[in-house]
């Protein structure tokens, strides 16, 4: 049972979600040579929404055209992970047409230290969220020890990124839709209200990045066999998180 509270903050972020639509910006790609961390393009820092973080590193995905955006809070480190991971989940679309639509996406890095949407306002404590043209997402809870609401550390892994960049796929192939048929038809607790978040749940089992902990090959076969017309069942990615020592590492590298 949800919490009415929650659901209204959950649909107020999916309006605002949706409302993240910038247009393709043509910045100028790095060389392969000279790929690294950089200063952002001058007409990247202050583009579109949200103006209120002041960026000052940008890289950008070897593959895609995917613009990464970073405040001073963000690591170098956190921000090769980041691309990384998106270039493999993008990679794992089965339409070369679908991937092509994400050049020009971009994707904004905050630290926990930086502004929340409730700032711009919207939802107090709110930092992450998957739009069309843009994803937002919060650099210390990726790949990163957590706690939960009993004060409990846990390990976060690419929940997170998987769950909003889920959404922002969902947005940009416009598969609203066909998700409502899908998951209404079939999810035994469907609730209305909470229906852009089933496909972003599910590219998370997918991904095997669920905290739930359910992964791909446990998926109900409803699920499966939908987000297998969107995503190539082949493709067998799914990012790493920790080493035992704890330390961070790198998503594997696309098959």
């Amino acid at each position: 049972m949800f919490r009415s509270s929650r659901i209204r903050n959950l649909l107020t972020l999916t309006a605002i979600a949706a409302s993240l639509c910038l247009p393709s910006q043509g910045a100028s790609l790095p060389s392969e040579k000279n790929r690294r961390i950089s200063n952002p393009p001058a007409a990247l820092k202050s583009i579109g929404w949200p103006r209120l973080y002041k960026y000052s590193k940008y890289y950008n995905t070897k593959t895609y055209d995917v613009h990464i955006l970073g405040t001073t809070e963000v690591s170098d480190e956190k921000m090769l992970l980041v691309a990384e991971f998106i270039d493999n989940m993008i990679s794992a679309l089965k339409s070369p047409q679908d991937r092509a639509k994400f050049a020009g996406h971009h994707i904004c890095l905050i630290g926990s230290k930086d502004p929340d949407l409730g700032e711009l306002g919207s939802i107090p404590n709110q930092r992450n969220a998957g739009g069309k043209n843009v994803t937002l997402l919060t650099a210390d809870a990726i790949n990163h020890i957590a706690r939960d609401d009993q004060g409990n550390e846990f390990f976060r892994g690419w929940n997170i990124p998987a769950h909003e960049f889920g959404h922002t796929i969902e947005l940009k192939l416009e598969l609203q839709k066909r998700s409502d048929q899908v998951f209404s038809s079939n999810e035994g607790n469907y609730n209305l209200k909470m229906k852009r978040e089933y496909f972003a749940w599910a590219s998370e089992t997918w991904f095997n990045s669920s905290r739930s902990k359910v992964t791909r090959d446990k998926m109900p076969k409803w699920q499966y066999d939908y987000l297998a017309t969107i995503f190539d069942a082949a493709n067998k990615w799914v990012p790493s998180s920790v080493s035992q020592q704890g330390q961070a590492v790198l998503p594997i590298k696309r098959n």
